[in-house]
């Protein structure tokens, strides 16, 4: 969970819906794999932008939110809107978590969490901020312990008792624009709507272009999947 007592990034999530393309893009990847007939649950949906597009789907899923300012926000969206794991019954075929897990400092804690609470089977979709070389203003001044780096992340999903299905890099004209970013040490980390959606059609679609020509080794974000052996 998350280990502080109020998460300060409220208005880069709500700038973050901006990223309707990106969002749209993210959501395909946290589906891959999953049984979309069994029980799913999301773990840190903030104020929902994809659990809104579960709903979409006809799908209402649990989910685990531990910020009760969230809750209005959440209740329409979710089957059950629960503030702890434990508060839960019952295992999931699958659970999705997008950026969360850089919030924890017990990232490995909880990761043995997620894997008590899936099915034998059960899926496990992450989607994370990338690189630890990147990290500066923005990820310090929304709490991030870290980005993650392949190795170390997918070390530690199957530390906790998990079978790496994929695993890749995505959005490397992200990671060069944040490279950027930090040499030339430009703003404060703070983000704005107005500049989330020059990003979302302006600078993301290129993703879909680069990302194949570089193999997916590097990129602002990496996606994992992995499974809880039957």
């Amino acid at each position: 969970m998350l280990e502080k007592a109020e998460y300060k990034g409220t208005s880069h999530l709500i700038a973050t819906r901006s990223l309707v393309r990106y969002n749209n893009y993210v959501f395909k990847l946290i589906c891959r794999g999953l049984k979309m007939d069994g029980e799913l649950l999301e773990f840190g949906p903030g104020l929902g932008d994809f659990l809104e597009r579960f709903k979409r789907k006809g799908k209402l899923i649990d989910c685990v939110e531990n910020e009760p300012q969230f809750f209005d926000a959440l209740k329409p969206l979710a089957r059950t809107v629960a503030a702890k794991l434990e508060d839960l019954p019952g295992q999931y075929d699958g659970i999705v978590s997008v950026n969360v897990l850089e919030h924890i400092e017990n990232d490995r804690g909880t990761l043995r969490d997620l894997y008590a609470k899936l099915k034998p089977g059960g899926i496990l979709n992450l989607y994370l901020p990338a690189a630890q070389i990147l990290y500066g203003h923005l990820d310090a001044l929304v709490h991030h312990f870290r980005r993650y780096d392949r190795a170390d992340l997918v070390n530690k999903v199957k530390e906790a008792g998990f079978e790496i299905e994929e695993v890749f890099n995505v959005d490397a004209v992200g990671f060069i624009a944040f490279g950027i970013y930090k040499i030339l040490k430009w703003g404060d980390g703070n983000i704005t709507p107005g500049s989330m959606t020059f990003y979302d059609n302006v600078v993301f679609p290129f993703t879909y272009i680069v990302d194949p020509l570089v193999g997916r080794r590097f990129g602002r974000s990496i996606y994992l999947r992995a499974r809880k052996p039957a």
